[in-house]
């Protein structure tokens, strides 16, 4: 039995009647392409207006061998720097009449690779692929689709790949935590950091290490502490078998928020006082960040931003226009707090 309070979704044929032009015409308003006078464009898209009709977006698809989706490839959706910034592109690019297909790849490489073979395989419009592993480069090199990456650039350079890459400028985001930290009297500081080589932890170390430089202060590898993972109770760990094993710090830069929290309860679990003896930094700015008994001093990454304009380049890729740049780095700030 059919309920009388779900109204029935009308068709493009039922638009050609109402408005009295063929079916084509109607598609090629639509779809914007095509001759049609503008008098003809302002009849069917009110007739679409009051009737509030939906194009097919899958026939559309098997019609131009491409559906209006965007894939969105994300390692972590739960951490929250991530799942803000997959938001923020999912909602500006519904404003362009794209929908998108998160997958999540639980920072597995395997999976990674799975999700990119499903997404090529649905003729997807395009992919923003958010901090990924790139273990296989040549794969991702190899799609002909669109592609922007966001937070991280993959380990492979190329003129001729159709990708642009969206960054903060994570030196820069370095040498101000470093800076902090000289700055502060450090003396002895180190840094706590995602073991993985990736261009983003490469050039927070960087940026922090030519601080520390700068500010006379001396750093060698046994002031680098690798994290499995760049989550809480990893920074606890490894900062606790630090601890226990006679190192001693007056400073710690950690190249995650998350790395920094961690850090920071360990310390306060130790009953080290913070910032009196040790000095805390992150980097991301998250919501916990602000909240605690020790609000923790950080390096901000503009979310906004960065996913605002992954989702306009990506359009622009799509459209065919011309970039002027292929790498775009965004300006990061240091927020104090009272863990310096």
């Amino acid at each position: 039995m059919t309920n009388p309070l779900v109204k029935k979704k009308i068709s493009m044929k039922e638009i050609s009647e109402l408005t009295g032009v063929s079916v084509a015409t109607v598609s090629r308003v639509i779809n914007n392409n095509g001759r049609f006078s503008e008098e003809t464009r302002e009849l069917v898209n009110s007739a679409i207006k009051k009737h509030n009709y939906v194009p097919n977006a899958i026939a559309r698809g098997l019609r131009t061998s491409t559906i209006e989706n965007i894939g969105v490839i994300v390692p972590d959706i739960t951490n929250e720097f991530f799942s803000k910034l997959t938001l923020v592109i999912q909602n500006h690019l519904f404003q362009y009449g794209y929908s998108t297909l998160i997958c999540n790849t639980n920072e597995i490489n395997e999976l990674e690779q799975k999700h990119l073979s499903a997404l090529e395989a649905q003729n997807v419009s395009g992919i923003i692929y958010i901090a990924g592993g790139y273990s296989e480069g040549e794969f991702v090199r190899s799609l002909a689709i669109p592609t922007v990456y966001v937070d991280r650039r993959p380990n492979f350079e190329s003129s001729e790949a159709n990708y642009v890459t969206i960054e903060s400028n994570n030196e820069q985001g370095g040498y101000l935590a470093g800076m902090e930290l000289v700055h502060a009297g450090c003396k002895a500081p180190i840094i706590i950091r995602d073991k993985r080589e990736l261009a983003s932890q490469r050039d927070r170390l960087k940026g922090y290490q030519d601080a520390l430089k700068e500010g006379g202060v001396s750093f060698s590898e046994k002031n680098i502490l690798y994290a499995g993972a760049i989550d809480y109770d990893t920074a606890y760990k490894v900062l606790t078998e630090y601890l226990d094993a006679g190192g001693e710090t007056d400073g710690i830069f950690a190249t995650t928020d998350w790395l920094a929290l961690g850090a920071l309860q360990c310390l306060m679990d130790r009953q080290f006082a913070v910032p009196e003896q040790i000095k805390v930094v992150g980097f991301d700015d998250i919501s916990l960040a602000a909240l605690g008994s020790k609000p923790l001093t950080t390096v901000k990454q503009d979310v906004d931003r960065m996913g605002t304009l992954a989702a306009d380049t990506l359009m622009n890729m799509i459209e065919g226009v011309e970039l002027s740049e292929k790498n775009k780095r965004l300006p990061v700030q240091l927020i104090r707090r009272k863990t310096t």
